[in-house]
């Protein structure tokens, strides 16, 4: 089968690293359409090359702006892109606007999509990802659910059965697969810490790194702690943690430009705990046994909470540090969800292989 991959994000191509060969291996003719830019690529290079892939064969070169420009400039150019190639299948990639505008362009063309992560929910339709979920699978054909709850959620929809497919959880695998690497993961000791004795935080969502006044409140709560606290950010979003670290008086918070796949897996693996407002980086601490905080009123990965490996907390400052301090304290060993293991991928080729079925009327 001819399989487009549409990834728009670094966490989506650490969710395909592990499904591109077993896809090639099953004997699928697979490439992967970015929709970045070339310079967000290039920045990103030593990335990649951890996840041991390939450039995309198809690099769209769009440039960031709003959520609405992003959809439809994605949407234009994937739809000329699918009409040249006309592929079999579309693979939509979590609930980035790239899946969405894949999803978009694909169904209008007849494509089926096949939506990777189908079926998460937050119940916060604020949240522009949480929209992107629905829609995407709305128009999907074949749905690879990551949980139990996943699959519920599609029921619960009206997803026919036969449409829905629980594979599990592609970052379990590609995290599982990594620490079993002998340079996999990298050790915090590079950037002068040790193991236990610090808090690592990953904030990048615009509502919580574009406003100030909740940046600082984080600060401020982070800075209260007795640990230390390292800060990864894109370059873009460096000077806001900045900023926020100055204002508050919080001197035990560094802020580090972002790293690649094996040492952000060490800095994980290293921290006494981890707070953040991404849903893959939750996921990854669950799966790696280090305690999460997340920056967020609701999480589409509710198991996560379920098994006790992360806990929600909003953006104040006595909640930071009281919900960092009760993650610190907490045990490190929770049951793994059902099916976060290093078999995801061939549950998605062999869901492949019964076939996807066609929309209704088509």
């Amino acid at each position: 089968m001819r399989i487009i991959i549409v990834v728009g994000s670094r966490p989506n191509f650490v969710k395909v690293a592990p499904l591109l060969p077993a896809l090639v291996e099953a004997g699928h003719a697979v490439d992967l359409a970015f929709t970045g830019s070339k310079a967000e690529y290039r920045l990103d290079g030593d990335f990649h090359s951890d996840l041991s892939l390939e450039p995309p064969r198809f690099m769209l070169d769009l440039d960031e702006g709003p959520h609405g420009l992003r959809t439809a400039q994605a949407l234009t150019s994937l739809e000329r892109l699918f009409t040249d190639e006309r592929p079999a299948a579309v693979i939509a990639v979590g609930d980035v606007d790239a899946a969405l505008a894949a999803a978009l362009g694909g169904v209008k063309l007849a494509i089926p999509i096949v939506h990777l992560e189908a079926g998460l929910r937050s119940g916060d339709l604020s949240m522009p990802e949480e929209v992107n979920r629905v829609v995407v699978d709305q128009l999907a054909s074949m749905h690879l659910a990551p949980t139990e709850e996943a699959v519920e959620n599609l029921h619960a929809e009206g997803v026919a059965s036969e449409r829905v497919h629980f594979v599990g959880n592609i970052v379990a695998e590609g995290v599982l697969r990594h620490l079993e690497r002998p340079d996999g993961v990298r050790s915090s000791e590079r950037l002068g810490l040790h193991r236990g004795g610090y808090v690592l935080v990953s904030v990048r969502r615009e509502e919580l790194v574009g406003r100030p006044e909740l940046l600082a409140e984080v600060a401020a709560g982070l800075g209260r702690g007795e640990l230390p606290v390292l800060v990864l950010a894109d370059a873009w979003r460096l000077q806001p943690w900045t900023n926020a670290a100055v204002k508050t008086g919080a001197g035990n918070v560094r802020v580090v430009d972002s790293v690649f796949y094996g040492e952000m897996l060490g800095l994980e693996r290293d921290a006494a705990a981890v707070v953040t407002d991404s849903g893959h980086v939750q996921e990854e601490a669950c799966v790696i046994g280090t305690p999460c905080v997340t920056l967020r009123r609701t999480t589409e990965h509710g198991v996560t909470l379920t098994v006790g490996a992360n806990r929600l907390c909003a953006a104040d400052s006595a909640a930071v540090r009281d919900a960092v301090a009760t993650a610190i304290a907490s045990r490190r060993s929770w049951p793994m969800p059902p099916r976060w293991d290093k078999l995801v991928s061939d549950r998605v080729v062999r869901a492949l292989r019964k076939g996807v079925l066609p929309l209704a009327g088509e």
